[in-house]
């Protein structure tokens, strides 16, 4: 259920700043980003740093930031799913342009993924949900292990060409 209420308020996000500025036809990435992080580590009582090496003033259309939202509304909500029980995972999540490339990575501090886990074949729906996005966008995810052993998402994005910096 909690799934479910995570990809209903990231829909809402898209929906909430586009109402904020009836006259806009996309968001700041950079704005977009930080507040669905605020906001999902503070319903799944969760800790995430964000970094951003983006392009000052990139845009994305409202599609893209909706996909963009339930990639990241769905390792996020994995994270705290799956870390150390009686734990409150923290995260790091970083976002990195480069031309109309968009690189999204984030690491937890948890257990780390089973062995031989393979999102291609993961029967969750969430991680489905992940891959569906990212190759609509031309993208890919890979994963492995993070530096200090917890589990590492990389998300790499083709942005529309159409938005302008």
């Amino acid at each position: 259920m909690l799934d479910a209420a995570n990809r209903i308020a990231t829909l809402a996000r898209v929906h909430d700043q586009l109402y904020l500025d009836p006259g806009a036809r996309d968001l700041s990435l950079r704005d977009y980003v930080a507040g669905l992080a605020a906001d999902l580590a503070q319903a799944l009582n969760v800790r995430v740093s964000t970094h951003d090496r983006l392009d000052e003033g990139h845009r994305v259309s409202p599609g893209q930031a909706a996909a963009i939202g339930q990639i990241l509304a769905e390792l996020i909500g994995n994270a705290a799913k799956h870390g150390h029980p009686g734990h409150h995972p923290s995260m790091e999540l970083t976002l990195e342009q480069q031309g109309r490339q968009l690189r999204l990575s984030l690491v937890d501090d948890g257990p780390g993924q089973p062995e031989g886990f393979d999102p291609d074949h993961s029967s969750g729906l969430g991680m489905q949900i992940c891959l569906i996005y990212a190759r609509q966008m031309d993208g890919r995810l890979d994963h492995g292990a993070g530096p200090e052993g917890g589990a590492r998402f990389d998300v790499t994005l083709r942005l529309d060409d159409g938005i302008a910096a």
